[in-house]
């Protein structure tokens, strides 16, 4: 699955120049495709994921940054379904709710410009 991502993450840095930041917040997520070993399964997934991100990083003095997030999905991946099955000769129809639910960890490598003056 191949979701392009919009977080929108409110941060607090410990110190004003450098050091330990956390970061929290909301993302959204659109699905941008989706497959398995018998080719696309998109039409079964949900578009929108919704989620939080928390973070946490590590800014040194010259710019160079390093941080490791986790977003968590809080929407289904798949979409609910109903089946009918005919084979007693008494219609029966079957609900399968939607499941699965996103998780991702991200771990980023950054560049401050302008820090290290």
């Amino acid at each position: 699955m191949g979701y392009i991502q919009i977080p929108i993450l409110a941060k607090y840095s410990l110190d004003k120049d450098g050091g330990f930041n956390f970061s929290a917040g909301p993302y959204i997520g659109i699905l941008v495709s989706a497959s398995d070993s018998a080719g696309s399964v998109s039409s079964s997934c949900n578009t929108i994921d919704i989620g939080l991100a928390f973070g946490v990083g590590y800014q040194l003095g010259s710019g160079l940054g390093f941080g490791v997030r986790y977003n968590l999905g809080l929407t289904d991946i798949f979409k609910s379904y109903t089946t009918t099955d005919t084979s007693t000769g008494v219609p029966i129809s079957v609900t399968q709710p939607g499941y699965g639910k996103n998780g991702v960890i991200a771990i980023s490598v950054s560049y401050m410009f302008g820090m290290g003056k």
